[in-house]
């Protein structure tokens, strides 16, 4: 320690002692300069010579201070600007970054999620977030977040990415593009009126090994039916437990299918069939195992009244699995959602704003269940998993309150998945999660991109959130008499970076990059259209410049029901019935039905189910 201590005197003298040799020396060349004579005759006591020799005389006086002032004040400046007390303004000092702050935050680059652009002398750059960190998007409606952030980055990302695709217009203009350039893309429609769509199997995840399937079993029965604040939890508990029976239950009675769609039906065939069945197994060789059994029986042995408000949660959750086209998607798997960060894998999951709210809690569970499924191994434990994965969700609010998410935002980015969230006002969060969760969630995305908001409300917390500044202000008076001189002062006065109306004018150009631990950056948002390298990746209502994968059709099929037995209203009898259809997905159909006979068959189901057509 003493020895550390005395080398660090020793240097500090050294380093003095190089200042004023250099001092001096420049005080000399100065003085030689004034007096014409030859500077190469310098030498750093030069100055003191001329000083002692002809200090005296009134003009050797004045160019000596003249040089000693000129040569010193080069070494003295930033001493004094080191040692000076720093006056911090007294109303805050909020400004936007410099390009020097801008680079240091990571936004300069060639790699990363892109987020605007500046302007420079001859062209503009982009601003890409690189690293692993999450993006908020905040954008009202017709914005430009489509055209600004979520297709450029559709082009640009160059690892997997899976996107929520309201209109199916990104697939359109970017899957060409990704796909020609070593991505596998599909398109995931959830509900297609074409039949077109890749598939997408919940339960196909399922492990094969007995010691792993209840826990899987359960962590989607979980995600189906969570637990409702202000409830009580026995409905939701008992619904998930009939859940783990009923799957349970395919996956010990092959050859039938373990699917969504299958397992409602299941629960549709009645009380008395499930019961049937366990007793026939039980007599069999091949029985139940007895985790099956104990789920099944507690629901049957449950009171009529109680089981039957059971059902009602259990099939309130499933019930869009009675749509034939809905449950041929999800009867089978077209990719493995295992293998995003393992390979390049593009997933579009689209659907038409008008199916938005609908298909919510199915969206919901497709993303719980990635993110479940991605993050249960880290980068650092596998070098397979050499891909970060993008979730781009828009309208993320419409999708309901995503559970996982809400409790593990903070951890998911060490598992190389990265989320591009966007909103339309933290209000939208708020009202989901909670104002405790929805700051969680807003306080884990690193940068926010905000657009000209419509709302004063949210105008005023962004411009809260940008900080005051200070700025001087000059005021003038003089006498009423006219008599007299002019008074003038200057006063220091607080006002905001930005001022919430004129953060509503921000206008169609420009948004605001809200970035920890950097000054905000008011940059460019981009329209790909209008830029030459984003426009010859993308494909245009008039020109298309990349060919389109082909999106297979999937095939509902209408098959028989068994004969179900079903108490009157008056339950006093009871009469058996035979259901005029049930709906099955048959993945190996060997005649593909036509355009025509698909029409029909949705149309047959509506009329079955609604009492009406489509």
């Amino acid at each position: 320690m003493n020895l550390s201590v005395n080398r660090n005197k020793y240097l500090l003298g050294a380093v003095l002692l190089v200042v004023l040799f250099a001092n001096q020396w420049l005080c000399s060349v100065i003085y030689l300069w004034f007096a014409h004579i030859n500077i190469h005759h310098a030498k750093p006591w030069t100055w003191l010579q001329y000083a002692y020799r002809y200090g005296k005389q009134p003009q050797s006086q004045f160019w000596l201070g003249l040089s000693f002032t000129a040569g010193t004040l080069p070494f003295l400046l930033p001493i004094i600007h080191r040692f000076k007390g720093n006056k911090r303004p007294v109303y805050g000092e909020a400004r936007f970054a410099t390009k020097k702050e801008i680079r240091q935050a990571g936004l300069i680059g060639e790699r990363g999620i892109i987020v605007g652009q500046r302007q420079q002398l001859f062209n503009r750059e982009y601003l890409q977030f690189s690293g692993q960190q999450h993006v908020l998007m905040s954008a009202p409606t017709r914005s430009g977040k489509g055209v600004g952030v979520v297709i450029p980055n559709l082009l640009s990302w160059n690892d997997s990415v899976v996107v929520l695709d309201i209109k199916q217009e990104n697939w359109q203009i970017t899957s060409g593009f990704r796909q020609a350039h070593g991505q596998q893309c599909f398109l995931l429609n959830l509900a297609p009126r074409d039949y077109q769509s890749h598939r997408w199997n919940p339960l196909y995840y399922i492990s094969d090994d007995p010691s792993f399937r209840i826990n899987d079993i359960q962590k989607i029965g979980q995600m189906l039916f969570p637990n409702i604040d202000n409830e009580s939890p026995v409905w939701q508990a008992s619904a998930r437990s009939l859940w783990l029976g009923l799957v349970l239950y395919l996956i010990e009675t092959p050859p039938l299918p373990v699917t969504m769609g299958r397992v409602l039906r299941l629960l549709m065939q009645g009380d008395e069939y499930l019961a049937e069945q366990i007793q026939q197994r039980t007599d069999e060789a091949h029985s139940l195992s007895s985790q099956c059994l104990l789920a099944l029986k507690e629901y049957l042995e449950t009171p009529d009244r109680t089981r039957g408000s059971i059902r009602k949660s259990f099939t309130s959750a499933l019930e869009l699995f009675y749509n034939p086209v809905i449950d041929a998607v999800t009867a089978d798997n077209d990719f493995d959602l295992r293998e995003l960060r393992r390979k390049k894998l593009s997933i579009y999951v689209g659907v038409t704003p008008d199916d938005l709210q609908r298909l919510a809690p199915l969206i919901n569970l497709f993303f719980q269940q990635l993110i479940d499924l991605n993050t249960r191994e880290l980068p650092e434990q596998n070098p397979a998993l050499k891909h970060q994965v993008l979730l781009l969700m828009d309208e993320f609010a419409a999708i309901g309150k995503v559970g996982i998410l809400s409790r593990g935002i903070s951890y998911v980015a060490g598992y190389g998945l990265r989320l591009l969230t966007i909103i339309q006002s933290p209000a939208q969060l708020r009202e989901i999660y909670g104002f405790d969760g929805a700051e969680t969630l807003i306080d884990n995305h690193a940068l926010q991109i905000v657009f000209a908001p419509k709302n004063p409300k949210t105008a005023r917390d962004i411009s809260e959130t940008l900080g005051n500044t200070t700025i001087k202000q000059r005021s003038r008076s003089r006498q009423l008499s006219g008599k007299g001189g002019r008074s003038e002062s200057i006063s220091e006065q607080h006002r905001a970076l930005m001022l919430p109306q004129e953060i509503i004018q921000l206008g169609k150009s420009r948004s605001i990059l809200i970035v920890e631990n950097c000054p905000p950056i008011l940059c460019n948002k981009i329209r790909w259209y209008q830029d030459k390298a984003l426009l010859q990746r993308g494909n245009t209502a008039e020109q298309s410049r990349w060919q389109l994968l082909p999106v297979p059709k999937v095939k509902p099929q209408l098959i028989s029901s068994p004969k179900v037995t079903i108490k009157t209203t008056q339950g006093a009898e009871s009469e058996t019935v035979t259901p005029q259809s049930s709906f099955q997905h048959v993945s190996d159909n060997p005649t593909e039905p036509t355009d025509e006979e698909l029409d029909v068959l949705v149309d047959s189901f509506c009329e079955q189910v609604y009492g009406e057509k489509s």
